[in-house]
């Protein structure tokens, strides 16, 4: 916040024309919770091409879908003002086509002119990319250690490729980002250091990076396991196995546990969400602000597996289940509203399993009592409708009380429509 004197000074620069005061202003009134007049200011920032400004005023319409194109337009005149962080918001929503039709190749070459502008983590979310087509890549890891330095999910990733052995990491350096990562507090920083203590030296190449061969395979198709376990015909659940590479779990983690806060349910009768004894955990709904072109991609290969089009389903929610906390008996689909009206029922519900490193924690489906667990990486689907669209009352399950450890899960919902959010 500023002092009196000083903020009497930008507002005068502002009301002279001066986009950055302007910028300062708007900034300052929303602290204070002048939201409308915030917002005037911003306005005219944005006006005169401010790149901050424009960014800002983009993703204040992100809580809409009908709002994106809008919102696209001043990302596009941000990211020509070189702002990193438009650039790689751009990139995020053409991988995930919300508002706009899906576009790699434009998307790329948004993270890629930011990444060439020393934006670490558009250095972090290409190394990331570079994984899911193949995780022994040899620039993968370079990418990580330069950007490990200002982030600290590069340095997370890069940990846990030092402990799988892959390419191009060594265990010195992966120490050294380990200890950053606990001085920090990282909430997977045990797991890691006990991974490291299995892991071997390697040789470290020092091959300067191709940013065009990068840019090439950057376009490959990532190789998704497609090929599922029946564990059960009613409800109808399967699992896919290690369809997402351990180390960029860890990047999902990585990426999303600063935004955890305490669960909530759906009210049965209002259609709110709400806090409920029956839901002990933590949870975060990754939406446009904070997904990136990782969770983007993520995302798409989920829809791809369930069979559903990317944009039936909802954004990603991470779930996070500490010793003796749980989700009690429950089922996915929604009461009939608004929501269901617009978007229709949760028709599928996909989990991702980011971790296996703790004890308990099963899903438990009730009706054929069966516990399903996965190993890292593993997808597990279930169908909440039944063949002619009825909700499945079958379809029961709970998350069992963790025993030891930390139980890390994201999970996404697919509608029987587009979302519009």
């Amino acid at each position: 916040m500023f002092t009196p004197e000083k903020l009497a000074e930008i507002r005068k620069l502002a009301e002279s024309g001066d986009a950055n005061a302007q910028y300062a202003l708007a900034a300052s009134l929303s602290q204070s919770g002048s939201r409308d007049e915030s917002r005037k200011w911003l306005e005219k920032s944005a006006a005169q091409d401010h790149g901050d400004a424009l960014y800002t005023l983009a993703t204040l319409q992100f809580g809409s879908f009908d709002a994106m194109p809008g919102a696209i337009e001043l990302l596009e005149r941000a990211a020509a003002r070189g702002n990193p962080l438009a650039r790689r918001q751009l990139a995020a929503i053409l991988i995930a086509g919300a508002g706009v039709e899906s576009d790699a190749e434009r998307a790329n070459q948004f993270l890629l002119g930011a990444a060439r502008s020393d934006d670490h983590a558009a250095m972090t979310e290409i190394a990331a990319a570079l994984t899911l087509q193949n995780p022994d890549d040899p620039d993968v890891s370079p990418l990580l250690r330069e950007a490990a330095s200002r982030d600290g999910t590069a340095a997370a990733v890069f940990v846990s490729r030092a402990a799988l052995g892959r390419p191009n990491t060594d265990t010195h350096t992966a120490k050294t980002f380990l200890s950053k990562l606990s001085a920090a507090r990282y909430p997977h920083a045990a797991f890691l250091e006990d991974g490291l203590r299995e892991a071997h030296h390697q040789t470290v190449s020092d091959a300067t990076l191709e940013w065009d061969a990068i840019s090439t395979r950057l376009l490959d198709e990532s190789t998704i396991n497609t090929k599922a376990e029946a564990l059960s015909e009613r409800p109808h659940i399967k699992i896919y196995r290690k369809v997402v590479p351990p180390e960029l779990c860890e990047y999902v983690i990585a990426h999303t546990a600063r935004l955890l806060a305490p669960a909530k349910i759906v009210d049965p009768v209002t259609g709110q969400s709400r806090p409920d004894s029956i839901r002990h955990s933590y949870t975060a709904t990754i939406g446009l602000v904070d997904v990136d072109t990782i969770i983007a991609r993520i995302n798409r290969c989920v829809a791809e597996i369930v069979g559903r089009p990317a944009d039936h389903g909802e954004f990603l929610s991470i779930l996070h289940y500490q010793p003796g906390q749980e989700y009690k008996r429950h089922y996915d689909w929604l009461p009939d509203g608004d929501d269901v009206a617009r978007n229709g029922q949760r028709a599928a519900t996909a989990l991702l399993c980011l971790n296996d490193d703790y004890e308990g924690g099963e899903t438990h489906f009730v009706t054929p009592d069966l516990n399903v667990r996965g190993s890292t990486g593993d997808l597990i689907v279930f169908e909440n409708v039944t063949s002619d669209g009825a909700i499945d009352r079958e379809t029961q399950h709970a998350g069992l009380p963790v025993k030891n450890g930390a139980k890390w899960m994201a999970s996404r919902w697919f509608r029987e429509r587009i979302y519009r959010f």
